[in-house]
């Protein structure tokens, strides 16, 4: 078999003379499609040296299934796919050759030719033998609510470009890139409204009330009604709303010893943070959706002050012969919202003698109840109240209002 070292010769076709970088007539090789290509399955472009080097790589690269070459660059395009007659097929292109891998299999003799890479790898030659790399992240997935519109491959570095749109979908552009540490596309996703800020850009037309919002907490897929407050401020902060029976109950009275340090006596004191209220809305944070124990924008107080949210406290000292004494109480009910507080969560002691008197969690884990005292002292949640979507409830649609957004893109 004769080997040639010439790179350059010029092969005539009508009206064009072409740089062909190779030193066999076209019509002389592998099955090759002239003057087309493929378009808009490109896994890689690079300059190659020549027609070999365009198929060469190719033939290493577990993902590469055909390949485009410019006869006058030199370009080189990797294609992800074959062509075919009804979804991809070939287009018009002077000065362009298309080829199929599987016709070059046997063409390229090398230590690469028989090593079977994972899917996007390719083979490589190293001093001590063959080496299967990562190089590619192979077609970008689909995301929801979003239409791919660009891309420029599928290795290392390169990215895909999305426009998000839909009912209730936040309109931006996204792009994704493939990862040359994972192989992976990675960045952004098309996202449902998820806060009140996003409410507040999709439309300035909208006002304070209840929207049905997609936590990104609960993966951006569960409908949660919320309350935005203060849509049209620079900070709008978002609220549930809730049933009756969010009481709490701070009482102004204290048992304190007589002087006989036996029996006891109930005082009231001024001092104290005593106080009645109810809890119209609780502010969650929606980012975390724990519960901001301290909002009292929607706390009506009957008397006294406010108390955190679920703390349930007084400063009755408890002792045997005080065991008709008014204790702290709170009620947490979530009926109807579509949420509980996390059944986990415990109610512990703080304080001087605080202790928990009584607990009850219905079986529908929507209300709480909690008796709780000391002196003074009471009891908490052990953590944050972080809230859970409730998979028996499902609210009407008609109960808030459906986000629909202005496409900004």
């Amino acid at each position: 078999m004769t080997m040639y070292v010439v790179y350059v010769f010029a092969v005539l076709y009508p009206c064009n003379v072409y740089l062909q970088l190779t030193c066999t007539a076209l019509s002389n090789i592998n099955p090759v499609y002239i003057n087309q290509k493929l378009n808009g399955y490109t896994i890689k472009k690079f300059p190659a040296e020549g027609l070999m080097i365009c198929a060469r790589e190719c033939l290493v690269q577990t993902n590469c299934l055909s390949f485009n070459f410019d006869l006058t660059s030199g370009g080189c395009e990797l294609n992800r796919i074959e062509a075919n007659t009804s979804n991809s097929p070939l287009v018009s292109m002077i000065g362009t050759v298309y080829a199929l891998k599987v016709d070059w299999v046997n063409e390229i003799t090398e230590l690469c030719q028989h090593v079977n890479c994972p899917p996007k790898y390719k083979c490589i030659v190293e001093l001590n033998g063959t080496k299967c790399v990562l190089v590619d992240c192979g077609e970008p997935p689909i995301i929801m609510f979003g239409n791919k519109e660009r891309l420029n491959g599928t290795a290392f570095g390169d990215t895909a470009t999305y426009t998000c749109s839909g009912v209730e979908v936040f309109s931006e552009v996204i792009n994704l890139q493939c990862s040359n540490l994972t192989g992976e596309w990675e960045g952004g996703r098309c996202r449902r409204v998820a806060s009140c800020e996003d409410v507040k850009l999709c439309s300035s037309g909208h006002v304070d009330g209840e929207y049905w919002l997609y936590p990104m907490v609960y993966g951006n897929t569960n409908r949660v009604k919320i309350y935005c407050h203060n849509l049209t401020s620079e900070a709008p902060s978002e609220y549930i709303t809730l049933p009756q029976g969010n009481e709490h109950f701070y009482p102004a009275s204290e048992n304190i010893y007589n002087e006989d340090q036996i029996t006891c006596k109930t005082v009231i004191r001024t001092k104290l943070r005593a106080g009645s209220s109810v809890f119209d809305k609780v502010g969650v944070d929606v980012e975390t959706m724990v519960i901001r124990q301290t909002d009292y924008q929607f706390a009506q107080v009957d008397w006294g002050l406010n108390s955190p949210y679920g703390d349930a406290r007084d400063c009755s000292l408890y002792h045997p012969l005080c065991d008709n004494s008014t204790v702290g109480y709170f009620e947490m009910n979530t009926t109807n919202t579509g949420l509980v507080i996390d059944p986990t969560i415990e109610w512990l002691p703080f304080g001087w003698a605080g202790q928990l008197k009584y607990f009850n969690r219905s079986s529908a884990n929507t209300v709480i109840e909690v008796v709780c005292g000391g002196y003074c002292g009471g009891c908490k949640p052990q953590s944050d109240l972080r809230l859970q979507i409730d998979p028996d409830v499902a609210l009407d649609d008609n109960l808030a209002t459906t986000v629909s957004c202005i496409s900004n893109v």
